[in-house]
């Protein structure tokens, strides 16, 4: 493992949030051994597959309510979806198994000739993990940042997962619970991914088609 250092050398006096401090502290670390995901193709009944003009994805219907995230009002035309799990399928528990919602998006930050796995680089970055996706190009990382979706001014631990998919990049985050299971999240960079999240991940698929 590769270990990189972040120095606050230079910062001055600038105030710093409480996920930078941590940040700082904690510093960079890029995985030496490469991550392999490949989607099955069996799975089970309860699982059905969405499809738009963008993208496609097998999803665990009973389980997750769809919304659209970005570029269009419906998920008919949507550059993104939010898979938002159900009271039914443990969306109203807590901790680092049952995360309640997985955002995947469209994202035109990198070129289409860019590689989306090299190039990606945050800031709030603790971690990053180089691999493929369904033989595509791909990167895992968890980043410390401020709770700002959930208001409660703490640190949170999230995950992105970047897919090159036919010259377009694809975005995939969610976040763990804010304070201090992120923390120690953070602290030890050991994660999970729940399974039905990697399901949908590893299942999709993109058409190419691109909006600038």
């Amino acid at each position: 493992m590769i270990i990189l250092l972040i120095s606050s050398t230079g910062l001055g006096k600038q105030s710093l949030t409480a996920a930078e401090v941590l940040r700082n502290e904690v510093g960079f670390l890029l995985e030496k051994e490469k991550f392999r995901w490949v989607g099955s193709r069996q799975f089970s009944k309860d699982y059905t597959k969405f499809q738009n003009p963008f993208f496609s994805a097998i999803y665990p219907k009973k389980c997750f309510s769809l919304l659209p995230n970005g570029g269009g009002d419906e998920i008919s035309d949507s550059l993104g979806l939010v898979f938002e799990r159900t009271r039914s399928c443990g969306g109203d528990k807590k901790g680092t198994e049952n995360k309640n919602w997985l955002a995947v998006r469209l994202t035109n930050e990198y070129s289409e000739k860019d590689s989306v796995a090299e190039k990606i680089m945050r800031g709030s970055a603790v971690y990053k993990s180089l691999g493929t996706i369904n033989g595509r190009s791909a990167a895992i990382l968890l980043l410390a940042s401020m709770d700002s979706l959930g208001g409660t001014g703490q640190v949170v631990a999230s995950i992105k997962a970047y897919v090159h998919c036919k010259g377009t990049h694809y975005v995939f985050d969610t976040s763990f619970e804010p304070g201090q299971t992120s923390i120690d999240i953070i602290r030890s960079r050991k994660f999970e991914i729940p399974k039905d999240f990697k399901d949908i991940i590893s299942s999709f698929e993109c058409t190419g088609k691109n909006v600038i």
